[in-house]
């Protein structure tokens, strides 16, 4: 019987987003086959914070507002000296640089590197930076990647070995919610009538996002004929900008804020079309939950979008950033409810196939017995 590990997921901070949000279900998938998972924040969590199941959690309070905070290095040095884990995974964003700093005094323990999104996006063209998150990267065992565009662009950019690499696709709860309930608990959340017709989106109100875009699209569509409503799912620096926007075009009450929700899944489910317009996505694990309740998406054609859609028969994605185009397909696919379901359907089938919560964690699982039984051999 293969021993059990002790496993020490990193994330920048115990919230609810994408990077942190599928750690949590891959240590609660991780929970289940029996290993022992630590799951630690860089940053102080916030009021809603992420606790995933069976998990021992902890956060380190690091200062953010600098590269490299020494106090946050050195706390996290110790944290691992403490809890002795067979095996590392850092998981997106700054945890890349602080557990590369770890390595030289933990050589012996894997050190593996979830990337989370496209590399050129975040590091820039700045020769210097790109020399630097060279030397984090070349810390690492092994980097497994959420899609193949970004691991690709990571063996470019950084002279990565592909040896080193692999792509486990991110794998979510195949729950559905009926689509009458959830249809009926978001407009009566909303005060929205039942004929209202309901575009979703979700994530975190930051600039890659672009929920500018989406705005701008959205008051070019046709509100007239029919109700209806664009309803965002999320938090963010921008929410007041964004705010401020809406009310300007004169659609304050047809753009919803509704900010954090635990219960994603019900919402997407009672929406009728899910809206992407991100500027940049490593494969966008909010798709593949939309795709789990049958809802379709359409999408910019940005990152490893074209692998949660396939365009034309699980969802649209457009390949130019272009107000007019975004807006008219998103009339088009309203205006056909029958080719909306069929999607929907495909879509589901694509999802569960391929961005099942328990391949995931399998495939995580071998990946670190493979490296533990290599620090043991060396």
């Amino acid at each position: 019987m293969a021993k059990k590990l002790t496993i020490l997921q990193i994330v920048t901070r115990r919230q609810y987003r994408g990077a942190e949000m599928f750690a949590s279900k891959l240590s609660e998938g991780l929970v289940a086959l029996g290993h022992q998972v630590v799951f630690l924040g860089l940053y102080a969590a916030p009021l809603a914070d992420l606790q995933p199941k069976g998990a021992e959690c902890f956060d380190l309070d690091g200062n953010s507002a600098s590269f490299i905070s020494l106090d946050l290095l050195r706390n996290l040095k110790q944290f691992i000296a403490d809890h002795k884990p067979d095996v590392i995974q850092a998981n997106g964003s700054d945890t890349l640089k602080y557990a590369a700093l770890c390595k030289s005094q933990f050589p012996q323990i894997p050190f593996i590197y979830r990337l989370i999104s496209m590399p050129s996006y975040w590091m820039g063209t700045n020769p210097i930076k790109r020399m630097v998150y060279r030397y984090f990267y070349g810390k690492t065992d092994f980097v497994t990647g959420v899609g193949r565009p970004a691991i690709e662009q990571l063996c470019n950019l950084m002279n990565y070995p592909p040896a080193q690499t692999n792509v486990i696709y991110r794998g979510v709860d195949e729950d559905v919610f009926d689509k009458n309930a959830s249809r009926e608990m978001l407009r009566k959340a909303l005060n929205l009538s039942a004929q209202a017709q309901v575009f979703i989106t979700v994530g975190a109100l930051k600039d890659e996002k672009d929920h500018h875009f989406m705005i701008e699209a959205f008051a070019q569509m046709n509100h007239f004929e029919k109700e209806r409503h664009l309803v965002i799912l999320g938090e963010g620096d921008l929410k007041g900008v964004l705010q401020a926007k809406s009310k300007s075009l004169g659609l304050e009450m047809k753009i919803h804020f509704v900010g954090f929700k635990d219960n994603v899944g019900e919402w997407l489910a009672g929406s009728d079309l899910f809206l992407l317009t991100s500027r940049i996505e490593g494969v966008p694990g909010v798709v593949i939950e939309a795709a789990i309740q049958e809802l379709t998406t359409l999408a910019l054609d940005v990152g490893g979008v074209r692998e949660v859609i396939k365009h034309e028969e699980t969802g649209i994605a457009l390949p130019n950033r272009e107000v007019d185009s975004f807006a008219f397909y998103a009339d088009y696919l309203l205006n056909n409810p029958a080719l909306l379901a069929e999607m929907g359907k495909n879509a589901r089938k694509l999802a569960t196939n391929k961005f099942g919560l328990k391949r995931a964690v399998l495939e995580f699982e071998e990946l670190y017995y493979r490296w533990q039984s290599k620090a043991n051999q060396s």
